[in-house]
């Protein structure tokens, strides 16, 4: 019972992070995550969008299906992570490791920061150069 209530209390402190500035909430919600995968949490299907989730440990977490659009994931860590059907549209990644995660099935476009993030079975990547792909991209 008791674990119950701290898993959604968790939660609630991720979810209030959304709107919020990180000066505001700082690492509440990336250490929030820690907390909840360390415990075996799976965070398959779950809406993370526009929240603050820094220095975030996913590491062989499940993550799949899951929307981290607008969110804040600077030095956050999904190595060893299961990230099929993952939406990192518009997040912001710097720092942030991807290493094992095996195959991905997303690409993510920043246009705001020109950035773009894209896996292969084995590796992700991010480029800061858009230029050299735009023509591929037309």
């Amino acid at each position: 019972m008791f674990i119950g209530i701290l898993r959604d209390k968790l939660y609630n402190l991720i979810y209030s992070t959304s709107g919020q500035k990180f000066e505001q909430v700082k690492y509440a919600g990336g250490n929030s995550i820690s907390i909840l995968n360390y415990m075996g949490e799976t965070f398959t299907n779950k809406d993370f969008s526009e929240t603050i989730l820094r220095n975030a440990i996913f590491e062989g977490g499940v993550c799949d299906n899951s929307s981290f659009s607008d969110a804040e994931l600077q030095d956050s860590s999904f190595i060893d992570s299961s990230m099929l059907y993952v939406n990192l549209e518009n997040s912001k990644l710097e720092g942030a490791l991807f290493e094992g995660i095996g195959q991905i099935t997303a690409m993510a476009l920043d246009k705001r920061e020109r950035n773009l993030a894209f896996g292969t079975i084995n590796e992700m990547y991010q480029s800061s150069i858009l230029k050299i792909l735009e023509k591929f991209l037309a």
